[in-house]
């Protein structure tokens, strides 16, 4: 089974024209938090969805991304 997190952003959908910037500098900030962990990364409409590698302990992952500065909430 996929282990699948949401994670949700603050106020970025606030952001304007440089959006862009704001999205990859906080999905470059998980990918360093949970590199060994990760094993793909996207987002949509203002949730990142981050895919877990099977061996990867999902309730110690969830701590290490919620600790990442503009993620308001993470889900399974």
């Amino acid at each position: 089974m996929e282990k699948i997190l949401m994670a949700k952003c603050g106020e970025l959908a606030l952001k304007g024209l440089n959006r862009n910037k704001f999205e990859s500098r906080l999905i470059n900030n998980i990918k360093r938090k949970i590199r060994n962990e990760l094993s793909d990364i996207n987002i949509r409409q203002s949730a990142i969805y981050i895919y877990l590698k099977d061996e990867a302990d999902i309730r110690e992952t969830i701590e290490k991304v919620k600790k990442v500065f503009g993620i308001t909430s993470v889900s399974i």
